[in-house]
């Protein structure tokens, strides 16, 4: 420091780069837990689950793509993408693949149903709700818990 100024004094490599050369830089922080993955809170979308009802009939029935896509008057590779739930279907689309697999639009979107429920989490449980009010620096809070 020197004495005279009283204003510490800068070393050569912070002179030449800059006072806050050597400062660490921290990353900008996500506003997603480092912990949890999109898979396990976002729910399936239904074009994944449509595609996974159609590839499991056309297994059932021990089909190829080709066949199926030849009889639906669609491409192999849009049936495929389909199936593998990348793209969404029309309704006229979906009436088509489902008469080449001999299922009606009802029966796909039953079955479509069905697995949406089985993946969701039970609803017939009690939610218990608690609060506490905390009073800081002057300022009261109040924080909600809710428990299944």
């Amino acid at each position: 420091m020197s004495e005279e100024a009283g204003v510490p004094e800068r070393s050569a490599d912070e002179t030449e780069h800059g006072a806050d050369a050597g400062a660490t830089v921290l990353p900008f922080p996500s506003n997603r837990p480092l912990d949890r993955t999109p898979a396990d809170t976002d729910p399936p979308r239904l074009r994944e689950v449509i595609g996974e009802v159609l590839r499991d009939e056309r297994r059932r029935q021990e089909r190829t793509l080709a066949d199926v896509a030849d009889q639906a008057a669609v491409s192999l590779p849009y049936l495929s993408e389909v199936e593998r739930g990348r793209k969404e279907v029309s309704s006229d689309l979906l009436d088509a693949i489902g008469t080449a697999l001999d299922l009606t639009l009802v029966e796909i979107l039953d079955r479509s149903a069905d697995r949406v429920r089985s993946d969701a989490p039970p609803t017939g449980g009690t939610i218990e709700m608690s609060s506490r009010s905390v009073d800081v620096r002057g300022q009261c809070t109040t924080r909600f818990q809710l428990a299944a």
